[in-house]
């Protein structure tokens, strides 16, 4: 069996290979209570608001999110997402969740590499890439408590302009692209209403450096929030 450093390894590496955020993206993790055991499988929707950078008008907007995880071992969770905004989809993410520490401990460690593919419709507009390194905390009044920090770059197609041509007018793609850089903060609780189905709340902040044209660069800042639903089995 492929070991979990392995696991990781293959997984960061192909992170970095295609990163590249892309214009709208979800920033949450919705870790659940614990890590997920060998063969343990989690299903969850979510909705929560989803940064969409910009020069002039950076917001934040309604999405949603369908997720599955399953643990390869008692170290190493692949889970994958797809995105939704209005239930149309925007993007899709591959995610692993590596285990640092033993998981009878208090603090409990783990990394997490995300790759996305942003789209609209059939057309991808955006690939992004991030680390984070995230950490159950102990309990709380029967609450799970769980932080997350980390790094995220990507790029994206900027807009598209009109241009006149012989025959009438067009649609073509700006030459420019969106490549940003930054980073962000998590912080979230998992509740278990009862057995196999819990709830996760969670706050997340990102701050990027966005760079759209050489010598022109500016800066978008994030709050928002998520809730979740999961089932595991």
């Amino acid at each position: 069996m492929i070991s979990r450093y392995r696991y990781l390894l293959l997984l960061s590496v192909f992170t970095f290979l295609v990163a590249g955020c892309g214009q709208t993206y979800s920033p949450f993790i919705m870790l659940p209570k614990a890590p997920l055991q060998e063969r343990e499988v989690q299903v969850a929707g979510s909705v929560g608001g989803f940064p969409t950078v910009g020069e002039n008008f950076p917001s934040v907007t309604l999405g949603e999110v369908g997720m599955i995880r399953y643990g390869v071992t008692d170290h190493f969770t692949l889970q994958g997402e797809e995105w939704t905004g209005g239930f149309h989809p925007i993007g899709t993410s591959l995610e692993g969740i590596a285990l640092l520490s033993d998981r009878t401990s208090s603090w409990r460690f783990a990394l997490v590499p995300r790759i996305a593919m942003m789209n609209s419709g059939y057309e991808i507009t955006g690939w992004g890439s991030s680390l984070s390194l995230a950490a159950w905390t102990p309990d709380l009044l029967g609450l799970h408590p769980y932080l997350g920090a980390g790094v995220l770059v990507g790029n994206g197609h900027l807009d598209y302009q009109t241009t006149t041509v012989a025959d009438g007018l067009q649609l073509t793609p700006d030459q420019r692209y969106l490549i940003g850089f930054g980073g962000a903060l998590n912080a979230g609780l998992e509740y278990d209403i009862i057995e196999h189905i819990s709830l996760n709340a969670e706050f997340a902040t990102s701050g990027i450096i966005i760079r759209d044209s050489p010598g022109n660069y500016y800066w978008n800042g994030f709050w928002v929030w998520g809730l979740a639903a999961g089932y595991h089995f």
